[in-house]
C-alpha cells in the first residue's frame, strides 16, 4: 500500500518518507463530528504523505464559502468540502466521491421552536413558495432553491441565518438531514426545533476539492477514498458518524410531503458516478 500511495502521488513522490510527512490544512476541525473531518482523518492515518490534520481557521466553526474557494486556490488550504457546482468543479479539482452519499440533497427545515407547525398544512409545491428559506448567498443550495421559483433571504454569512430566522426574514432554514438536528443542539440560543412535515429533495452531492495547481493531491486522496469504499471503511464511518445516525433515527423521512426540485447544474461526471456512492434513506435498508 505505501508504494502504491507514492506512484499515485506522482510529483509528491520524493515526499513518500516518514521525514517528510507534512500535516494536511483543512477549513476546520472544531466539531469532530463532522462526517468530512473524520473521512480526512482516516485519509491522513492510511497516507504514507500527511501526518495529521492541521485546522486553518483555529476556532472558526463555518468561514464564508467565498473564502475557502479562494484560500484552496491561492494554497492557505490544502483542501476544503463544498455542495458541488459546475463552476466549483471548473475553478477546482474535484474528488469526485459524494461524502454524504447524496443525504446532502435531502433538505429538513430548521424552523422557530414556537413555530413548530408552521409547514404542518403545506401539500403542494405552490403552497410552498409562500414560504421564505433562508440561505448562503453563493451556496449551492440557494441556487438550486431559486432556479425552482423559491424565493430566497440570503446573507453571506453562515451565523446571520440562524439570526435571520429568530427575527422572522426568513420562515425556515433549510439543512442537509444530517446537518439540522446537529445545529438545533449546537445553538440552543436560538430556540431552534426541526421540521417535521416537509423534505425537499434533489441531486447535489458534497465533494473535497482541491486547487488545480494540486493534480497530485486530488490523485493521492482519491486512491485512498476508494480504498475506503472497497474495504467497508467509508460504509461503517458513514453509519457510525453522530450527525448521520442521530439524523436517521429521528428525520421519519418516509412520513414528510416530499417536493423534488431540479438541479439543472450538475456535471456530467457528477451525474455519471456509480450507485454504491449513493445511499437513499427512503428506500435502503440501514
Amino acid at each position: 500500500m505505501f508504494r502504491k500511495h507514492c506512484l499515485l502521488a506522482g510529483v509528491l513522490l520524493s515526499l513518500c518518507s516518514p521525514g517528510f510527512a507534512k500535516p494536511l490544512r483543512i477549513q476546520t476541525g472544531i466539531d469532530e463530528s463532522k462526517l468530512a473531518v473524520n473521512l480526512l482523518s482516516e485519509a491522513v492515518r492510511r497516507s504514507p504523505i500527511y501526518s495529521e490534520l492541521e485546522y486553518a481557521y483555529g476556532d472558526d466553526p463555518e468561514p464564508a464559502t467565498n473564502k475557502l474557494i479562494a484560500d484552496v486556490k491561492t494554497g492557505a488550504l490544502d483542501i476544503v468540502w463544498l455542495g458541488t457546482t459546475s463552476d466549483y468543479e471548473q475553478e477546482m479539482t474535484a474528488l469526485y466521491f459524494p461524502i454524504y452519499r447524496g443525504l446532502l440533497g435531502m433538505r429538513i427545515a430548521l424552523v422557530e421552536q414556537d413555530k413548530q407547525d408552521i409547514l404542518a398544512q403545506v401539500r403542494t409545491f405552490p403552497e410552498m413558495k409562500n414560504y421564505i428559506p433562508c440561505q448562503g448567498k453563493i451556496w449551492s443550495d440557494t441556487f438550486i432553491l431559486e432556479e425552482n421559483g423559491i424565493v430566497v433571504a440570503k446573507s453571506m454569512k453562515y451565523h446571520n441565518l440562524f439570526a435571520m430566522l429568530e427575527a422572522d426574514r426568513c420562515h425556515y432554514f433549510p439543512r442537509g438531514t444530517f446537518e439540522a438536528y446537529a445545529e438545533a443542539e449546537r445553538y440552543p440560543e436560538y430556540n431552534l426545533a426541526v421540521d417535521k412535515h416537509v423534505l425537499f429533495r434533489y441531486k447535489m452531492p458534497s465533494f473535497f476539492f482541491v486547487s488545480r495547481e494540486n493534480e497530485a493531491l486530488a490523485q493521492h486522496l482519491s486512491a485512498i477514498f476508494d480504498e475506503m469504499i472497497d474495504d467497508g471503511t467509508f460504509a461503517k464511518l458513514f453509519f457510525a458518524n453522530p450527525e448521520v445516525n442521530n439524523a436517521l433515527k429521528q428525520a421519519n423521512l418516509n412520513t414528510r410531503t416530499i417536493f423534488d426540485l431540479h438541479n439543472n447544474d450538475l456535471s456530467t461526471k457528477t451525474q455519471s458516478l456509480p450507485d454504491r456512492f449513493w445511499f437513499n434513506p427512503l428506500t435502503d435498508r440501514y
